[in-house]
């Protein structure tokens, strides 16, 4: 595929999650109203349930930045596969999601895992086996990590978000690569922990952990190059 084609690609991508970024929030309150009136056969209408709901539409700030950050990333990725490029640029989308609601779209997680499977299936089917038990470790270490945090805190350690897109990203990598993927995302977010602290003087109360995965899904696609 010519650059030329990758960046048309990649900036109708842009449109189209800019689109559906505004989108986001009314679909997901759809879905928990959906769940809400199966458990409780309520009469409550829907636009009621919206203006209750806690879940409001952001306007993301840095959403615009997809028509920059695309584009140079294509040219960045160039020697990669196109695939490389498309998963990144729904990886920085996530980002930006996360970082607004501290939630993410299941369906583009699927998307990225779809890729990697194509990519694994048909330009390294060599590969298959090595990215099979990629796959194992990623879903086993997610739940052990799960259980870890439930037994011992009471609470998720790792969000089931957070988790998804760690077992998606995980085929198209080799295990060394998974752990690699684990620990720069996991030394990214402490760094930014302490940076918020040092600079805000105060604990930053949640922390949305997408974007440390987007970072360090780029850093492996570079070591790529």
């Amino acid at each position: 595929m010519t650059i030329l084609y990758s960046l048309l690609i990649i900036l109708g991508l842009a449109y189209w999650l800019e689109k559906e970024s505004k989108k986001f929030p009314f679909k997901i309150n759809k879905q928990i109203f959906q769940e809400y009136q199966s458990l409780t056969n309520g009469n409550t209408l829907f636009y009621s349930f919206l203006k209750q709901s806690q879940l409001q539409y952001k306007e993301i700030k840095w959403i615009k930045l997809l028509y920059i950050t695309f584009p140079l990333i294509t040219f960045v990725l160039s020697e990669q596969h196109f695939i490389f490029t498309f998963i990144l640029a729904i990886l920085i989308y996530l980002s930006l999601l996360d970082y607004a609601y501290y939630l993410t779209d299941i369906k583009y997680i699927i998307a990225i895992f779809i890729s990697g499977l194509i990519y694994i299936i048909f330009y390294q089917k060599y590969l298959t086996e090595q990215s099979l038990f990629s796959l194992f470790f990623s879903v086993v270490f997610c739940l052990a990590i799960s259980k870890f945090g439930l037994f011992f805190y009471k609470k998720e350690m790792l969000g089931l978000g957070d988790s998804l897109l760690i077992i998606a990203l995980s085929p198209l990598f080799t295990l060394h690569q998974v752990l690699q993927l684990l620990l720069y995302a996991s030394l990214s977010g402490l760094l930014f922990v302490i940076g918020y602290f040092v600079i805000k003087k105060k604990i930053i109360p949640r922390l949305p952990f997408i974007p440390f995965i987007c970072l360090s899904t780029f850093i492996l696609f570079i070591d790529r190059i």
